[in-house]
């Protein structure tokens, strides 16, 4: 009884001090129907973006015209960069960078908030002797990139900058496909 009591009063704490679970900010009301806009729409982060967004229970629609706003993701791209060359190692050491912009329109291409760029990026070790090994590792640091620059662009959408803009253009009350 006396553990049922202080778990109750230690969740009663930490709702009261206004503690949530990691799980991004609270998305305006007139993001709750949406269209991406890409040309990679197969892609990891579209396809990882999607799931995200219909987790936070938004309505991920297929065509513009079933969504007021259009989030409009462009200039993907992934660069290297040689931190380390050496001629007697059988290591080096690159920097792979990743970038992606957005934005926020109106479903006739108006813009709302944006256009902004993302940037990640991270070092990793390539040995010679294990090329091959050394690609599978660059996938997936790819993907931890791109996953990374999800969750800012979903970050960035529930700041009160992309509310405000929502709210000017008379985006202020939820709507349904």
């Amino acid at each position: 009884m006396k553990r049922f009591i202080g778990t109750t009063i230690l969740c009663l704490i930490l709702v009261g001090c206004g503690f949530h679970l990691r799980g991004g900010r609270p998305i305006a009301p007139s993001l709750r129907v949406i269209y991406i806009e890409t040309s990679n729409t197969y892609g990891y982060i579209t396809l990882r973006l999607k799931e995200i967004l219909g987790s936070m229970h938004i309505n991920v629609v297929k065509t513009p015209e079933q969504s007021p706003i259009v989030l409009k993701l462009y200039d993907e791209a992934f660069s290297t960069s040689n931190l380390s060359d050496s001629a007697s190692s059988s290591t080096k050491t690159y920097l792979l960078h990743y970038q992606i912009s957005f934005a926020l329109l109106t479903s006739d291409g108006a813009d709302i908030y944006g256009p902004k760029t993302i940037q990640t990026s991270r070092s990793y070790i390539v040995n010679e002797d294990q090329v091959l090994s050394s690609t599978n590792e660059t996938t997936l640091l790819q993907q931890t990139l791109q996953r990374d620059a999800m969750y800012q662009i979903v970050n960035q959408l529930g700041s009160p900058d992309a509310a405000l803009a929502i709210e000017k253009i008379g985006g202020n009350h939820e709507t349904t496909p």
